[in-house]
């Protein structure tokens, strides 16, 4: 229950991704453009890991991160959650497909994010050494 209160944003794009992946999408006009959709799905989970990472991060004026954790929470679960939709909508669904190459896009967008948190917070932690 915990991470429910401490995560709240997180939550809601979980949910909203688990919906939007599982629900009959109607024909756009960007539907045809090429590749729109694994932009989609790059930007929705750099997205989703990146919100995990900043709740975390504002959490941490009472417990210190750990990156091992961060790790697990913000890049393995996301990729995991990938991996089950794409089979919940291959086996679960009859409107959708799962496409192992949208769990690539999925992939890339936590790989993403996850690098820009690792740069810029080891950045600033060692701009925190230097200022002491």
């Amino acid at each position: 229950m915990q991470y429910f209160i401490k995560y709240p944003l997180t939550w809601l794009l979980i949910t909203g991704i688990t919906v939007l992946c599982l629900i009959p999408v109607p024909e756009t006009p960007a539907a045809d453009v090429p590749g729109f959709d694994k932009l989609v799905h790059t930007g929705m989970y750099a997205v989703l890991c990146a919100v995990i990472l900043w709740e975390r991060v504002r959490q941490s004026a009472t417990k210190p991160i750990r990156m091992s954790h961060c790790f697990v929470g913000a890049f393995v679960l996301p990729v995991a959650m990938s991996g089950a939709i794409e089979l919940l909508q291959a086996y679960a669904t009859t409107c959708r497909s799962g496409d192992w190459w949208d769990m690539a896009a999925n992939t890339l967008g936590v790989l993403l994010a996850w690098l820009f948190f690792v740069f810029f917070y080891k950045n600033k932690v060692k701009n925190k050494k230097i200022a002491q």
